[in-house]
């Protein structure tokens, strides 16, 4: 958790939930569980989150796997590209939307070599992605929806 925090302290990750300091509620440090509980294992994801979130932190408690290690070195580095290549990220309406920011931030998380000119152009596609907005709303924590929303991501983020 205290890693976890720490992450939490970047100043673009507060550019882009726009808040100016961590939130007293912890929803920015509960937003970071989920994207490291998803990072590289979003397929095998099942419903329902929240039993999903106590599992992966309860398996990576010390926070020192392999995978942990990749993701507190890439996280501030997608961060800082999503923060430099894009204006109010992750509000196709103009709140924040968790469901875009999980998917995006999870393949940006997964495809460290996406420049900030790809994403820029192939996020604004994305969000006119028809498939993609299907399951940005209603039920986002079911199995499918989940699992079909990051899938439609990756195709966007990384194929182009």
């Amino acid at each position: 958790v205290d890693e976890i925090r720490e992450l939490n302290k970047l100043s673009e990750w507060h550019n882009i939930l726009g808040i100016s300091k961590p939130d007293k509620n912890q929803k920015d440090v509960e937003l970071i569980v989920r994207l490291f509980s998803l990072f590289e294992v979003w397929k095998s994801y099942e419903k329902p989150m929240l039993r999903y979130l106590n599992n992966a932190m309860d398996e990576n408690r010390s926070f020192d796997s392999d995978r942990a290690e990749r993701f507190k070195a890439r996280f501030p580095k997608a961060i800082k590209l999503v923060d430099k290549a894009l204006t109010k990220p992750f509000r196709p309406r103009g709140v924040i939307n968790s469901a875009v920011l999980e998917a995006v931030m999870v393949i940006m998380l997964e495809n460290d070599q996406i420049t900030p000119e790809q994403l820029e152009k192939r996020y604004e596609k994305l969000l006119k992605d028809a498939t993609f907005l299907r399951y940005i709303t209603g039920g986002t924590t079911d199995t499918l929806v989940l699992k079909a929303r990051l899938g439609a991501a990756q195709k966007a983020l990384v194929d182009g």
